[in-house]
């Protein structure tokens, strides 16, 4: 199961370096002007809300990559004690504060009860038994710690998949290693399944790609090598969705 797990993190690993690269985004460590801006307006990501409104400290990014959404993540929060956790070794690239560790497609190698804050950005689309894998999330979490999810979701679907300028994940299928779409309901009824408290699901858009989406739109037409057109169509269509788990409080 682990050489299948980590077969399809390492191509989501690869994908996201292709896509990045393609994007515009830099691989280097350091701070982008976009990571700043966001930063500045957190309202405008959903995962950025979350982080910035919940209380906690101790922070554990599951499915990290090479850490760019983490070290955007780490602007809107510099008070969290920063773990990071990938089935590929990125721990070259991650932020000087942040703690990397492997996963072994199994065991989540931490205590039970270690965390208050956890994210899990578009990995559980990419995993075999999501289930398996959110009962270990649900296991480092202190009681009252909060997770965020979110994944592709059935409206990746609507389109075939899509080539040549209007590449890029706008398709589901377009990624090879995604396995199944999940919306905010079957996130919602995955945790509860799994003990959580749902507090909060839905769509989630870039409000800021769905602001610009008129000029992405144009963009993409004369810079088929970038992926304005997929960032546009992504926001409109509402691709994602998200939802916001809590860990009973246990009384004594």
């Amino acid at each position: 199961m682990f050489d299948k797990v980590k077969a399809i993190m390492y191509s989501c690993h690869m994908r996201e370096r292709i896509l990045n690269y393609a994007g515009g985004i830099t691989q280097k460590p350091g701070i982008s002007l976009l990571a700043l801006f966001y930063a500045r307006f957190p309202w405008l990501l959903a995962r950025l809300r979350f982080l910035k409104t919940c209380p906690g400290t101790r922070y554990l990014d599951f499915g990290c990559g090479s850490g760019v959404v983490l070290r955007q993540n780490l602007l809107v929060r510099r008070d969290l004690e920063v773990f990071a956790v990938d089935v590929v070794d990125h721990s070259a690239d991650m932020p000087e504060t942040a703690s990397f560790a492997l996963y072994d497609g199994c065991h989540i190698p931490f205590k039970d009860d270690e965390f208050e804050l956890v994210t899990a950005n578009h990995v559980f689309e990419h995993i075999p038994d999501p289930k398996k894998l959110l009962k270990e999330l649900f296991r480092v979490m202190k009681s009252g710690g909060r997770l965020y999810l979110e994944t592709p979701n059935q409206r990746s679907l609507s389109r075939s998949c899509l080539r040549g300028r209007f590449a890029g994940t706008v398709h589901f299928y377009d990624d090879s290693s995604h396995i199944t779409p999940m919306n905010a309901a079957d996130l919602a009824k995955l945790g509860r399944e799994v003990g959580f408290e749902v507090l909060k699901d839905g769509v989630s858009r870039n409000w800021l790609h769905f602001i610009l989406s008129p000029v992405f739109l144009l963009v993409g037409l004369c810079m088929p090598d970038r992926l304005f057109f997929m960032y546009a169509r992504n926001a409109i269509l509402g691709w994602a969705s998200y939802a916001i788990l809590e860990k009973p409080r246990f009384d004594f």
